[in-house]
């Protein structure tokens, strides 16, 4: 089974414009060069390649050309990235696409983004998961393709991965079903349901287990690029341009204590605790 159709989609925000992101391991995709110009002039990408063939094929596409001095590339992997010399608590944004879709690095590779992020910063990617964990029989198949999935991990399995690190609420902008056709590949399987998710991981200290009601009212002023009528915060937060909404403590803290927080005007404060939040 070929996943890699999944992650031809770039997986960069928009309205990071001066920011410093880190991309590991999508240098063979767009999203180092589409980063490269959301950045803009005053900000910086570095891309982490797994080789050094993969190396010189990047720098050859930016041999000669001008426009690119914001564009970084360096060999190195995502599970150590102090050894790809970059310095820990440097960067705004950490983005990545079909890294992280394989249960047993994951916590390596979210522990490194999290002490390379600065306070404050975001890991902003696309991955495969299951809503449930694949049956020991997969691992263990010789169906043909069946190999790419046996390894890919359960939802919940990964959100207390990413607890356990530090990014205590993480949350899922987009999710989309994959669907497995192949009549053995199901019968090995069963009815687990696959699905391509981009999530979003923000390292806020602030941040609760739970959604907490401190009577926080969030209003997004239009401004960010690509987003001029409202703004997705993650697959149920569309902030209209404009309107007040009342949020949850920990959305309050996403969009005044992060990169996002020249977008929003946030009203209130945790002084007063109403509760669980309503979500």
């Amino acid at each position: 089974m070929d996943l890699s159709t999944y992650f031809s989609e770039p997986c960069v925000p928009n309205g990071i414009k001066g920011l410093k992101v880190l991309d590991i391991g999508s240098v063979t995709e767009n999203d180092c060069w589409m980063a490269h110009e959301k950045v803009g002039e005053k900000g910086n990408v570095v891309a982490i390649c797994a080789s050094d063939d993969q190396l010189e094929s990047a720098l050859k596409k930016i041999e000669d050309q001008e426009g690119f001095e914001n564009l970084q590339f360096t060999v190195g992997s995502s599970e150590d990235l102090d050894d790809c010399g970059l310095q820990m608590r440097s960067a705004d944004m950490v983005i990545s696409n079909g890294v992280m879709h394989t249960g047993e690095n994951q916590g390596t590779i979210l522990q490194q983004c999290y002490e390379v992020l600065h306070d404050g910063g975001e890991v902003y990617f696309a991955d495969i998961f299951c809503d449930r964990r694949i049956p020991k029989e997969a691992k263990a198949s010789k169906v043909p393709g069946l190999d790419k999935l046996s390894g890919v991990a359960y939802i919940e399995d990964f959100k207390r991965v990413c607890r356990n690190v530090g990014f205590t609420d993480p949350r899922v902008l987009e999710r989309s079903v994959i669907p497995i056709t192949d009549y053995k590949m199901k019968e090995v399987l069963g009815n687990a349901t696959f699905y391509r998710i981009k999530w979003r991981l923000f390292k806020v200290d602030s941040l609760e287990t739970l959604c907490e009601d401190y009577g926080q009212i969030a209003v997004y002023n239009g401004s960010c690029p690509g987003h001029e009528s409202s703004y997705p915060l993650d697959a149920h937060h569309f902030l209209e341009t404009g309107k007040p909404m009342l949020v949850c403590g920990n959305s309050a803290s996403m969009v005044s204590e992060t990169w996002l927080k020249k977008y929003f005007t946030v009203t209130g404060s945790r002084n007063v605790h109403y509760g669980l939040f309503p979500c």
